[in-house]
């Protein structure tokens, strides 16, 4: 996929600078939980939605316009809940295989001596 969507905290003060093509998306977060939400975007009803507003031949590009005009189906919140700790439990078993991966790559050029 050729987007790339972060989830992020912000503390109250704390200051972003957004540039370039990288928007930032401020949720109220009582009615919508960011992983739920990153949980859309990364499924593949998310992925068709973004490749549906996206230009460009190589470099893909999202107006924001577009990006406003996206129906995000928004469920009741602890629906969203679980989705997003489903999200958070794959993401972290994602990393723990990367990570015994590039352990065993890592064995594995050491194997001639």
């Amino acid at each position: 996929m050729p987007y790339k969507i972060a989830v992020a905290s912000v503390k109250d003060g704390q200051k972003i600078l957004a540039s370039g093509n990288l928007y930032i998306i401020e949720l109220e977060t009582t009615k919508v939980d960011p992983y739920y939400l990153k949980a859309f975007f990364d499924s593949e009803h998310g992925e068709a939605v973004l490749k549906s507003i996206s230009v460009g031949a190589v470099v893909l590009n999202i107006g924001v316009e577009s990006l406003k005009k996206i129906m995000v189906p928004i469920l009741p919140l602890e629906e969203q809940q679980k989705i997003a700790q489903e999200y958070k439990a794959k993401l972290a078993e994602i990393a723990d295989i990367k990570s015994r991966l590039a352990k065993e790559l890592d064995s594995l050029h050491k194997i001639f001596k």
